[in-house]
């Protein structure tokens, strides 16, 4: 990935008394140790959206009346929901 960029992408207005160095793009840069943690960081977003959907679930059904909210809560011991629950607590833990 790593390249000789634009030469004059860095050019200042008048040429100094030395050269500097021409701009390169860093060559590891898509599979750099710090860019695949950013890369984590930025997806948890997706987890607390899904997060938001399933608190909004739980208002609707709790105005929907007791017995639809039992049967949400009831709902939460499903494996998939719990599989979701211990990652977003993941995802909560790396975020802190």
């Amino acid at each position: 990935m790593g390249g000789p960029a634009n030469p004059n992408a860095m050019q200042p207005r008048k040429p100094g008394r030395t050269r500097t160095a021409p701009p390169q793009t860093p060559g590891s840069w898509p599979s750099h140790a710090r860019m695949r943690i950013y890369t984590l960081f930025g997806l948890t977003g997706v987890i607390y959206l899904m997060v938001g959907f399933v608190c909004l679930q739980l208002v609707w059904a709790l105005g929907a009346g007791p017995q639809r909210f039992e049967e949400v809560l009831t709902g939460f011991g499903h494996p998939l929901y719990i599989a979701f629950h211990a990652i977003t607590l993941v995802g909560v833990v790396f975020v802190g």
